[in-house]
């Protein structure tokens, strides 16, 4: 039980064993991910997550739209009729998600008492749009990974007689 709930901290089995048992690295790095697997173990995580999943609202749904929102904004209407940023408040919410950082610098002229302000800069950073495509991508199936096998041909036979050594 206490392993599955530090493992819910962060979902990483080899520093939940670590901190639930004591034990060193490798020992957590072997079993770790094995007691995870254990079923009791795996069902506890499970309904944790599942209920986390409900008290936040979460669903495959809303992250699939959230994802939307990202790969398809359309950054003009951060703007206004003039080209101006918008104040944050009249940009679209779906928009402002969309935004990591937004970052002010005020311009001035002269020095000392002549310095006075004659403006500022505004730089917007978007999240990660190419990423949201692909993870929009790879849901609808878009994207698949070609792997290639290069197989002897004694195993090809051994395959194809039904047989193995």
């Amino acid at each position: 039980m206490l392993f599955a709930l530090e493992y819910l901290k962060d979902l990483n089995a080899t520093r939940a064993y670590r901190e639930v048992y004591g034990v060193k690295q490798k020992v957590a790095e072997a079993n770790g991910p094995r007691l995870l697997g254990n079923a009791r173990v795996a069902a506890l995580v499970n309904g944790a997550m599942q209920k986390r999943a409900e008290k936040l609202e979460v669903n495959a749904d809303k992250v699939l739209a959230e994802i939307g929102h990202m790969a398809y904004l359309d950054p003009l209407e951060m703007y206004d009729e003039n080209n101006c940023l918008k104040p944050i408040a009249e940009i679209p919410e779906t928009l402002r998600r969309a935004i990591a950082s937004i970052e002010t610098k005020e311009l001035f002229e002269g020095a000392g008492k002549d310095r006075e302000m004659i403006g500022y800069t505004k730089t917007v950073k978007l999240w990660n749009k190419p990423g949201s495509l692909e993870l929009h991508g790879k849901h609808l199936k878009l994207f698949t990974d070609k792997v290639e096998h290069t197989v002897s041909d004694s195993l090809a036979k051994l395959i194809l007689n039904g047989t193995a050594s």
